[in-house]
């Protein structure tokens, strides 16, 4: 997501995912949280959240069926 979207939006979006304030800021607490949260819970919660981040996006309807597939693709090797 970082190489996409930024490093910012994908750690704001990591840290929702764990239920941290999102600020951007790879931190002792996110790290704690996200060890906490079961893998395959993490994965799931993640892939989600960064799907709602891109439908978001004006660019959604051009890149969207590829970016789809590439957020289906995580979750299936989940």
């Amino acid at each position: 997501m970082a190489v996409n979207s930024g490093v910012t939006a994908a750690i704001k979006t990591l840290q929702r995912t764990v239920g941290e304030t999102a600020d951007g800021k790879l931190g002792p607490k996110t790290l704690q949280a996200i060890q906490s949260m079961p893998g395959s819970r993490f994965v799931a919660r993640f892939n989600g959240a960064r799907l709602l981040f891109m439908t978001e996006l004006g660019t959604w309807s051009t890149f969207g069926k590829g970016w789809a597939r590439r957020v289906a693709i995580n979750l299936m090797g989940a």
